[in-house]
């Protein structure tokens, strides 16, 4: 709550002076927008991606607990060396 009367008051905001933030209201707009966030995100992944997010969540969370940087070198590696099995 603190952060957010900083940010939204204080001189020294990187933001522009927009006064008091209802913290439930930000709650609810990222909340309610989360979905369609998550759909834009992964629209610009290469089909394998979206598949894996969609049918295998945990399969490719393990992955990204490991190395946060797993997909990007995966579709580095792909795209250098093409996909194996298309």
């Amino acid at each position: 709550m603190s952060c957010l009367r900083v940010v939204g008051c204080s001189p020294l905001s990187p933001i522009a002076y927009c006064g008091r933030v209802d913290a439930e209201e930000v709650r609810d707009r990222i909340r309610h927008s989360l979905k369609a966030w998550f759909n834009a995100t992964l629209e610009r992944y290469p089909d394998w991606v979206c598949d894996a997010v969609v049918h295998n969540p945990a399969w490719v969370e393990a992955r990204l607990a490991k190395n946060p940087q797993w997909i990007n070198e995966q579709i580095k590696r792909m795209a250098v060396q093409g996909d194996l099995f298309a």
